[in-house]
């Protein structure tokens, strides 16, 4: 679905705030201001800490996916894709648990990014195309969000653009901001992504027009690990989500930044910052060129999007 990606004019860019002049560059920042106060997602990461050290999350996790695995492997057995394939209600019903088994997945490999992201040893800074990166996820997450009939699309005035950075770090920030944008944004809604170049900084965008929040939610996600639900009751804890954190964690060990700007009822738009470092000329000799893996087998945008795409997503008729 690579045409859904826009080379936007020049003059349309700009139109867009996609290029700005150098005196208004930090009025857009000023937008985001009273929203990333840093305080927000310290906190989040200190409860985060707190409640469980990073030496033990990768080890839970992995007890945790092997049990998933032997629960995964028994349903298969037990519905096989050929009975699915010829039985529609048969598919439904057991696109039911496919979701549930990679929502349950999900976690676990967010408990064990928790752990990696935190430390910027771990990272691996080298020379990509941000753009195709990025392109080649909104692509592919276009398909999981027409499911719910939300306009995915990635726009962007650069064909090309090389800087170094931890692409799996990246990923990982870029598929939880759409994630939470698919979540909240209703059928018929959008989702747009875009780059800047701010010269010394690179800022990667996320838009949405859900149901956006209020400054009561807001404050409630920044300030708790976990998501929340609005209920007629008011609000009330959904579950655990290290979605923000570990966006939050991929900025900061990059040198840059998390921002958010939200208003209740028009939608939100999330900004990660990170240095625009240009690689040397060895290091772009070296160049890594994009490529497309999978996680165990599994479709890698299914399994990051799994908590936002709809159970029509993962009908072994669609998958396949």
């Amino acid at each position: 679905m690579r045409n859904k990606n826009k080379r936007l004019p020049d003059d349309q860019a700009r139109n867009d705030g996609q290029t700005r002049p150098e005196n208004q560059k930090n009025d857009r920042m000023n937008d985001f201001a009273p929203y990333g106060q840093a305080s927000f997602f310290e906190t989040a990461e200190e409860k985060l800490h707190s409640a469980v050290s990073s030496d033990s999350l990768p080890q839970l996790a992995s007890e945790l996916r092997a049990e998933l695995s032997d629960l995964y492997l028994a349903f298969q057995r037990f519905v096989p894709e050929e009975s699915r394939d010829a039985c529609h209600e048969l598919d439904m019903y057991a696109a039911h648990i496919d979701r549930t088994y990679f929502r349950l997945l999900r976690t676990v490999n967010n408990m064990n990014a928790t752990a990696n992201l935190r430390d910027p040893r771990s990272y691996r800074m080298e020379p990509w195309n941000i753009v195709d990166v990025v392109g080649i996820i909104c692509d592919k997450s276009a398909e999981v969000a027409g499911y719910k009939n939300v306009d995915l699309r990635f726009m962007h005035h650069m064909d090309r653009h090389v800087i170094l950075f931890d692409r799996s770090a990246i990923e990982t920030a870029l598929y939880q901001l759409l994630s939470n944008a698919l979540r909240f944004t209703p059928s018929g809604g959008e989702i747009r992504v875009a780059l800047h170049d701010a010269g010394d900084k690179l800022y990667l965008e996320v838009s949405d027009t859900g149901r956006g929040m209020s400054d009561q939610e807001r404050e409630a996600v920044f300030q708790r690990c976990i998501s929340w639900d609005q209920e007629q009751n008011g609000l009330s804890p959904a579950k655990l989500s290290l979605g923000l954190p570990l966006c939050h964690a991929a900025a900061r060990n990059h040198g840059g930044t998390l921002m958010a700007l939200s208003r209740r009822g028009i939608g939100s738009t999330f900004m990660l910052s990170i240095p625009n470092r240009a690689p040397t000329y060895m290091q772009t000799a070296r160049q890594r060129e994009t490529m497309d893996f999978d996680d165990n087998g599994f479709d890698p945008v299914l399994l990051a999007l799994a908590d936002a795409a709809p159970v029509e997503a993962f009908s072994v008729r669609n998958r396949y």
